[in-house]
């Protein structure tokens, strides 16, 4: 029940950690969203502030509470980052709500916006901040992610809210919006 470490994380604008997840090595990684110009990102994938209003962050520490390395994650408009999760090789998924059309996908399952006010977002880093891919999950409606989650088999799996009637279900239990 001692406290080991404990620290304040963010710039002079709103800065929100939504999620929190450790890596095998006892790593600390921490997801959210800002409106800070400075201050947030560090030796990560994207160092710059992207968005207009609010960008995604994720942070890693290391066990003894020392920043490894930050990045923000957004283009021209909003992303939150609700959601972060390791899997058994130290790689990194962020998950959230994005309204930006630009910066967010390359290399994933859904590669464009989908026209609805928000898609949902999923980006994978490596344990030393790069990206390997991003990808929008929606369609025409308001879809956004909460949380994500790996298995043992490094399967990904996202959770969160839809009104879109197409595109989102597939093979699973409901396969229509009720």
């Amino acid at each position: 029940g001692n406290r080991l470490w404990a620290t304040y994380y963010g710039g002079s604008l709103d800065d929100r950690g939504f999620s929190i997840a450790t890596d095998t090595a006892g790593n600390v990684y921490i997801s959210g969203y800002t409106a800070s110009i400075s201050a947030i990102a560090s030796g990560g994938f994207q160092n710059s502030f992207g968005g207009s209003f609010f960008d995604a962050f994720l942070v890693k520490f290391n066990s003894a509470g020392n920043r490894l390395w930050a990045t923000y994650y957004g283009g021209t408009g909003y992303e939150y980052g609700y959601g972060v999760a390791t899997d058994l090789t130290g790689n990194v998924y962020m998950t959230g709500p994005a309204t930006s059309t630009v910066s967010i996908a390359s290399g994933g399952f859904q590669n464009s916006f989908s026209g609805g006010p928000y898609d949902a977002f999923l980006v994978k880093f490596t344990s030393a901040g790069n990206r390997l891919w991003g990808t929008y999950y929606g369609d025409a409606g308001n879809d956004g992610a909460y949380d994500v989650a790996t298995d043992a088999r490094s399967n990904v799996y996202i959770t969160g809210y839809t009104n879109s009637p197409n595109g989102i279900a597939f093979g699973g239990f409901q396969n229509t919006l009720s």
